[in-house]
């Protein structure tokens, strides 16, 4: 359902997830880390995470 929202491109839940959600992540800065982001998330939020 939040994929869904994302790629609908609803402006309050990009903001909310942005500024808690994403914020609240805390991978470590490797590549394994990166990977796993990677595929848990939609594409569109690893986009924002990823620019954050």
């Amino acid at each position: 359902m939040v994929a869904d929202l994302l790629r609908a491109e609803d402006e309050q839940l990009a903001h909310a997830i942005q500024n808690t959600y994403l914020r609240g992540l805390h991978f470590k800065q490797n590549a394994y880390a990166a990977q796993l982001a990677r595929l848990l998330m939609p594409s569109q939020l690893y986009a924002v995470f990823t620019r954050n």
